[in-house]
């Protein structure tokens, strides 16, 4: 399947990159953000690893650590929707998700 990338998601993983960066290095910035990409890349052939969870519905969700995926999987892509750092405020997620459909 293919996966595309709302265009937020794509600048949050950027955004983690650079924090990543700031904190611990260019190295490890470097292997968070290609752990997040090879997890993204194994949804293709796998779209249901993903958890569904109740409250964020109909998202599909992938956990990286300290960061979750989500997205939707329809009849021929995946779309990634955005991408979650687990440390930020919860109550704005619901928001920022329905935004994005």
């Amino acid at each position: 399947m293919k996966i595309v990338w709302h265009e937020l998601a794509y600048e949050e993983l950027s955004s983690i990159g650079q924090k990543v960066s700031e904190k611990f290095g260019y190295i490890v910035a470097e292997r968070v953000v290609n752990d997040i990409v090879q997890s993204i890349g194994a949804l293709s052939t796998h779209p249901y690893i993903g958890t569904l969870d109740q409250r964020y519905m109909p998202f599909y969700i992938l956990h990286s650590r300290h960061n979750r995926i989500f997205y939707l999987v329809t009849n021929d892509e995946i779309r990634i929707i955005a991408i979650w750092n687990n440390r930020m405020d919860e109550k704005k997620l619901h928001k920022i998700l329905s935004s994005r459909m």
